[in-house]
């Protein structure tokens, strides 16, 4: 074994990546060199490098596998080495053809940077990725792996570790402590690529009789053509994307077609692993009859001349019906009859179900990013009508007829003895009129259109429409159209500014009006949250100002902190454009990493992507909308977290109640104001918006950064005040430009905007420069111990008297805080002081390590078992002085 392997052990973790020993001449991990667990399973200790997955080793570690020299060096895949996933090919013949058919699929500039290891017989390619795969057969020959991947659960062994055939692993080429990150579709591409390296198969439509016909079809067609005709487009790439689809799934290897999307009509799985590859007679008898190999023959023999046209005959047709235009299909006593040949060439009427059913429109749902085709199904049978929504790509396949017969009920049939394709095939020719929509399902911009549910607006002003098809959770974001004066809604509007005061008004309404000019920023929205005590009337003011886009009211904002982060960012996703109330945050009802997870998603204008079974990048769906939250409660959290926040404070008598009932009863006045706004904002072009948002947001941090000299994100906070400048600046020009307000009024308003908006901004920087949770914990306990209700076994203290709560002890070597009961204690120390704990046992342990507070620990635990008055607690050991006063 190498003499360096310490050194290289140190150079991987100090590159992220987490290693583990390896038994010399093995591929297992040395057992008798790693720590051992408790496996509940067999009731007994056990040798294990599961923790590995979720730690680096120490350094001390480090020394005792590696000092040495006897161990093989292995490397963890997964979450804790960064993503890292590791492509194994079995032989060096095989990474050849792999790196020809990755160069067709990847930019040349993303495969170079990929490091590649020489093992005992084959090769490994690393590479990172944001949501890692697991341990995956890519490519198996009569139980033979071809290629595989090495990613979340699973480790590989490296450099300069030996195999046990005695070579040593080599780095070929790249950087293996500076391992890439691919984007999704790279890795997609490059799994592909080894898919393919299992050969692929004649499908069974080549291979049958009638070889003569199908090889003269093969000669004389091309597979790219076939896929060209049947709406399969090219990428550029030597690959194609399937109908429907997004990202290229085909590859052409060795004139055949491999497809890898389980959604592909010509998708082949073979059940010993690879791939059938798709001659093109193969995918054009699956694509144009329907995988009949009979019709295909006959019909390939006629196209290329080596058959005779057959005798014209008639079709056959149930007496008192004609349906020629639907041939072999008919429709008789409401059942569906198909037109069959028998083996002398006559004509033979098969029933095929008791039923009928008819595509009467085909709707495409654009949601601005993906589109997804829907058909409107009418059944009948004995008098039983059902009209059913089946996705396109679900009706193709058996699940449609199932789904019919279903909504039918028992009265439905199918003939047991024929193919369901045929039945989807009669419905296709029994329906002669079929209807095209195109539906929005989301509000905002479409081109110079601004979409809501119940029309749109353009620079022509408002019309009604049904083009846009919104969840019914949003259908109240309605408005009423502009019939109204719109000096009414501007009355109504000067009501709204007087509500309450400015501090209040400002970030509310600015966060109202952000939406349609949002993407003209071209930078992040914050949530503005509105928060006071019961009583104090912020969900009914928040309604007040949402009033501008529909029908709000306490009882029916747009959603509610007790609904799950996934509902709510899809929501918002729906809300392009537009603001979304997001009501009655409590910080004992909603957990804290639920606020992380929507804030960060939201103010990164990003979801969490992953790939499905095939490695496709599934949709996302982040937020579109501007969110505006209402609740008792600040959310708590990290500085990062905070910044993505405006938090407004509200207080009981600030807002005019009579005003506000005023607004409640004639809220849909402010209608037209709205759509005069949006249609103004149509007719614009704001190109100086990005400009105006980057000087204010400059003016905005010199003046933070002046005021703290600890300030924690200044820059995110003055981009979220200046985000809402800019907002009521856009406003300002429209009121201006209109002749609604004086010249004079929207220069002193937008002073207004900006005196509250950096108070605001003040206001957050304090809020988000407060001590992290761990340092709040240690302040409570050290009020804990110098109040007396608390105690640290010292070899000054004595017992803990009555009514006192032992949390630990200390003394020269660190101090030992018993972990269960100083937690219990804090958390009962903040509750009955009214603040909420945002923070989890386990968190907190997180915390005192990442502020480099621990002393030791006892792997996999981040606690040590101490001896304290008798018993042995699991403690945290922390510095000796770290509690003194």
């Amino acid at each position: 074994m190498s003499a360096n392997i310490l050194a290289h052990a140190r150079a991987y973790v100090a590159a992220g990546l987490s290693v583990i020993p390896i038994a010399a001449g093995t591929k297992e991990p040395a057992a008798r060199l790693l720590p051992r667990v408790f496996d509940e399973t067999s009731g007994k200790t056990r040798a294990s490098w599961r923790m590995y997955q979720d730690r680096l080793p120490t350094d001390d570690e480090l020394v005792a596998w590696f000092a040495t020299g006897d161990a093989g060096l292995g490397v963890v895949c997964g979450g804790i080495s960064g993503g890292l996933v590791v492509l194994d090919i079995e032989s060096v013949d095989l990474a050849a053809r792999w790196h020809e058919l990755a160069s067709g699929l990847l930019d040349a500039a993303v495969l170079d940077t990929l490091p590649m290891v020489a093992t005992g017989k084959g090769r490994h390619i690393w590479f990172r990725m944001p949501d890692p795969i697991g341990n995956r057969k890519l490519a198996v020959v009569e139980r033979v792996v071809l290629a595989e991947t090495r990613g979340a659960g699973g480790y590989i062994l490296a450099p300069p570790t030996l195999h046990p055939s005695g070579v040593p692993y080599t780095l070929l080429a790249g950087d293996l402590h500076a391992v890439p990150v691919l984007a999704a579709a790279d890795v997609q591409a490059l799994l592909d690529a080894a898919r393919a390296l299992h050969a692929p198969a004649v499908p069974a439509t080549s291979e049958q009789a009638s070889g003569d016909v199908i090889g003269a079809f093969n000669q004389a067609h091309r597979i790219d053509a076939i896929l060209e005709q049947h709406g399969y487009t090219p990428d550029g790439r030597g690959r194609y994307i399937r109908p429907g689809g997004e990202r290229s799934s085909v590859q052409i290897v060795d004139g055949r077609a491999i497809h890898f999307n389980a959604n592909d009509a010509l998708y082949a799985p073979r059940p010993d692993g690879g791939h059938y590859g798709q001659t093109p007679f193969s995918a054009w008898c699956a694509l144009e009859h329907a995988g009949d190999l009979r019709s295909a023959v006959r019909a390939a023999a006629r196209l290329l001349g080596l058959a005779q046209e057959p005798p014209a005959r008639q079709p056959h047709t149930p007496a008192g019906e004609e349906h020629p235009a639907s041939w072999p299909y008919a429709i008789h006593d409401g059942e569906i009859w198909m037109d069959t040949l028998d083996r002398q060439g006559n004509t033979q009427t098969m029933w095929l179900c008791n039923f009928i059913a008819q595509i009467t429109s085909e709707t495409i749902l654009d949601d601005g990013e993906h589109r997804e085709e829907l058909y409107t199904v009418v059944a009948t049978c004995q008098q039983r009508t059902r009209t059913l929504e089946i996705k396109r790509t679900e009706f193709e396949g058996d699940g449609a007829v199932a789904r019919i017969v279903a909504a039918l009920g028992a009265r439905a049939r199918v003939n047991p003895r024929t193919q369901i394709r045929y039945i989807i095939d009669a419905i296709k020719a029994c329906s002669t009129t079929v209807v095209e929509r195109l539906l929005f399902t989301h509000t905002g911009w479409v081109g110079q259109r601004f979409l809501l549910a119940n029309g749109y607006v353009d620079r022509d002003g408002w019309h009604p429409s049904t083009d846009c098809q919104l969840p019914r959770r949003l259908q109240q974001y309605s408005l009423a159209g502009d019939d109204a004066p719109l000096a009414t809604a501007l009355a109504r509007f000067d009501e709204l500014l007087e509500l309450a005061p400015a501090s209040v008004m400002v970030p509310l309404l600015g966060g109202v009006l952000l939406g349609p000019v949002i993407d003209s920023v071209d930078a992040a929205a914050p949530m503005i949250h509105l928060y006071g005590p019961t009583g104090c009337h912020k969900t009914s003011i928040s309604c007040a100002a949402m009033a501008l886009w529909g029908d709000f009211t306490p009882s029916q904002p747009t959603d509610t902190w007790t609904s799950t982060s996934n509902s709510v960012q899809r929501l918002g996703w729906h809300l392009k454009n537009a603001p979304m109330l997001l009501d009655d945050y409590k910080a004992a009802n909603v957990k804290p990493q639920q606020v992380t997870f929507l804030l960060q998603n939201y103010g990164d204008n990003m979801a969490r992507g992953r790939l499905d079974a095939n490695s496709d990048l599934r949709n996302t769906f982040p937020m579109r909308c501007v969110l505006i939250s209402s609740g008792e409660d600040q959310p708590d959290g990290e500085a990062s977290t905070l910044a993505r926040i405006l938090s407004v404070q509200l207080a009981r008598r600030m807002v005019d109640r009579v005003r506000l009932t005023n607004i409640q009863e004639h809220a849909r006045e402010l209608h037209p104001l709205t759509v005069a706004y949006l249609r103004w904002l149509a007719a614009e072009t704001l190109a100086d918006n990005r400009a105006l948002h980057q000087q204010t947001r400059t003016a905005f941090l010199a003046q933070l950064e002046g005021a703290s000299d600890d300030a924690t994100n200044p820059g995110r906070i003055a981009s979220n005040v200046a985000v809402l400048y800019v907002a009521w600046e856009t406003f300002g020009r429209f009121l201006d430009a209109g002749g609604h307000w004086p010249s004079e009024r929207v220069r002193s308003w937008l002073t207004t905007c900006k005196r509250e908006l950096f108070a605001l901004a003040r206001a957050q920087l304090h809020l988000t420069t407060q001590e992290r949770y761990s340092q709040l914990f240690l302040e409570t306990v050290r009020a804990l111990v110098a109040s007396g209700r608390a105690v640290l076994l010292s070899p000054e203290t004595g017992l803990p008297e009555p009514g006192q709560v032992l949390l630990g002890s200390r003394d020269s070597n660190g101090t030992y805080l018993i972990a269960q009961a100083a937690y219990d204690e804090v958390c009962r120390h903040m509750r009955a002081a009214g603040r909420p704990v945002g923070f989890s046992l386990r968190a907190l342990s997180q915390l005192f390590q990442q502020d480099g507070l621990l002393q030791s620990v006892e792997p996999p635990s981040l606690v040590i078992k101490k001896r304290i008055n008798g018993s042995r607690p699991c403690c945290w050991h922390l510095p000796p002085d770290l509690l003194d006063q």
